[in-house]
């Protein structure tokens, strides 16, 4: 399996959270008797992008019952085109529709209705040592559920490449690795509080460290003029 490195200093890798692969089945393995994790796992989908040589596995958050999905731009950007599988095991067809290189967010949007969704945080940040939930697809297993701490805040540490870059990342202990960029961050409370985007890691594994964009970019990049 080969990865994206964004950055190589003193022996680290920073490594964007998604792998290549082949075609592969893997069948849908969570079950949970919590409501407001089960509602979590149907307001997540699994993303996959063709490029002209590959397809990439990646995540996405539901953020309107009409298929708006937020998720990593790099998850999408060279893609020519993107497929959307809902946790029922629905396939769809998703077009872009808004994009922040600079904040690696990306608006999808697909044909549907009546579907589970993220309420987007209306708080600008979590709280330090808060206890955070994330769902991603590490290795394409689709929707694995992960938990961890908020560690910091306002981290930059050159993951995104792109032109006038913003980065204030919120830093976890959230065990993620590749297929999980895009994925949902969420509180106890099922709301949105940031985006997973990264790892910091020598192996190309989780090693301790993951970063997400945090609600206030969000929100800014949902609802232009919002304050971050």
């Amino acid at each position: 399996m080969k990865y994206l490195i964004y950055l190589l200093q003193g022996g680290w890798m920073l490594t964007l959270m998604w792998p290549r692969f082949s075609n592969q089945h893997t069948a849908d393995v969570f079950t949970t008797s919590d409501s407001r994790i089960e509602r979590a796992m149907r307001s997540t989908v699994q993303i996959t992008a063709f490029s002209a040589s590959e397809k990439i596995c990646g995540a996405g958050a539901l953020v309107t019952p009409d298929g708006l999905i937020l998720t990593s731009y790099h998850n999408v950007d060279a893609a020519l085109s993107v497929e959307v599988k809902l946790y029922g095991g629905h396939v769809i067809q998703a077009t872009l529709v808004a994009a922040s290189p600079e904040m690696d967010l990306a608006l999808l949007k697909i044909d549907t209705s009546r579907l589970d969704f993220f309420q987007v945080s209306r708080r600008t940040r979590p709280e330090w040592g808060e206890r955070l939930f994330a769902i991603g697809h590490p290795g394409c297993l689709p929707f694995s559920l992960t938990e961890g701490f908020v560690g910091g805040f306002d981290r930059r540490i050159g993951a995104i490449r792109y032109p006038g870059a913003t980065e204030q990342f919120i830093q976890t202990d959230i065990p993620l690795n590749p297929g999980c960029s895009g994925g949902p961050l969420f509180d106890r409370a099922g709301e949105l509080v940031g985006i997973n985007t990264a790892i910091w890691t020598k192996s190309g594994r989780f090693e301790g460290y993951a970063f997400a964009v945090p609600v206030g970019l969000i929100n800014k990049f949902i609802n232009p003029g919002t304050e971050r």
